[in-house]
This record gives C-alpha cells, structure tokens and sequence, in this order.
C-alpha cells in the first residue's frame, strides 16, 4: 500500500536523482517488497498513457480497429513494464551485480514518473495539435536525451557500474523498448 509518507520518501528520493545527487538512489526502497511497490508507478502513469490512447483511437472511423489498436496497445504497455526488469534479473547476475538488483529497479521503475513528466505534455500537445510537428521533434529529442541521461546515472549509481556498462544497459533498455513498440504498432 501506498502512503502519503511513502510517496513523499519516493519525491524527494527523485528530485535528489534529478539533481544528479547518488544519495537519492540509498532513500528508495531496495528490497523485494520496495520492488513490487515501484510498479505503482505503472499504475500511476496508466491513466495518462490511456488518454493518450483514447485520443489517438478517436480518429479512426472504424470500431474495430480502434478497439484493436488500444488493446493491443495496453498489452504493450504491461509488457514495456515487465520485459526490462525481467531481462534484469538475468543481466544483473551477468555483471555479478545481483545484490544490487532491487535498489536499481526501485528507482528506475519510480524515475519513470518523472520522465513521463517531460514527455507526456508533449504527447499530449501533439494529439491536441497544439505544437508545430518541429517544435515537437526538437523538444522530443531534448527529452529523450535527458531520460537517457539520467537511466544512466540510475544504472551507474544503483548498480555501481562503470559509466561503460551503464551505457550498455541503457541501450539495453531503449533497444527493447523500441521492439516492444514496433511490434505493437506492427499488431495494431
């Protein structure tokens, strides 16, 4: 369950990541239980993901294809949330840093919120029409580049790792990432 307490714990732990502060990783909590309340940030960020869902489904005429296109699309969405901490697991033993597994996840699960802070007023923009397609190209790339950014902090930090190996974590996750949408996309 989650508390005011913990919540406020969660902020203050991500504005210190965001202020590229190594401390911030320790006030997360790197246990088995902190794990399973991390994807409470899935949960929190569902009904953003939906509108924007709803807003792209809302322009295609037909029915089915809109029903299609959002199932499939929340499927993704479950799965973009499992598939790297699944893939974790695994690579976390690799690099023989598997006791550090669950403090690395705990915040890069709860850091998520504040990515999606960056990007989803301008998802939001665009499915309004509200921004120039290159404004939205530029300010798009300025974001993704901080998120790239700072999951290699997170990497470094929680996992104390070289900058080397947080790099290929990172690209780890991008690449997977930007399978799981393709074949969304594909399926849609």
């Amino acid at each position: 369950m989650l508390t005011g307490r913990y919540l406020a714990l969660v902020f203050r732990a991500t504005l210190r990541i965001v202020k590229l502060r190594a401390d911030g990783i320790a006030l997360f909590e790197g246990t088995p239980g902190g794990f399973w309340r991390s994807f409470w940030a899935a949960g929190l960020l569902a009904p953003l993901f939906f509108v924007t869902l709803l807003l792209e489904a809302s322009h295609i005429e037909d029915g089915t294809a809109a029903t299609r296109l959002v199932l499939v699309q929340a499927i993704a969405y479950v799965v973009n949330w499992v598939a790297y901490p699944l893939l974790m697991v695994y690579v976390a033993d690799l690099l023989q840093r598997g006791p550090h597994y669950f403090r690395y996840m705990v915040a890069y699960n709860w850091f998520r919120l504040v990515e999606a802070a960056a990007i989803y007023p301008l998802v939001l923009l665009a499915a309004a029409g509200a921004v120039d397609v290159d404004a939205l190209a530029f300010f798009s790339l300025i974001a993704l580049s901080a998120m790239l950014l700072y999951d290699w902090f997170i990497a470094k930090a929680a996992l104390d790792v070289d900058g080397t190996a947080a790099a290929g974590l990172v690209l780890i996750a991008f690449l997977l990432s930007l399978v799981i949408r393709g074949v969304a996309e594909t399926l849609a």
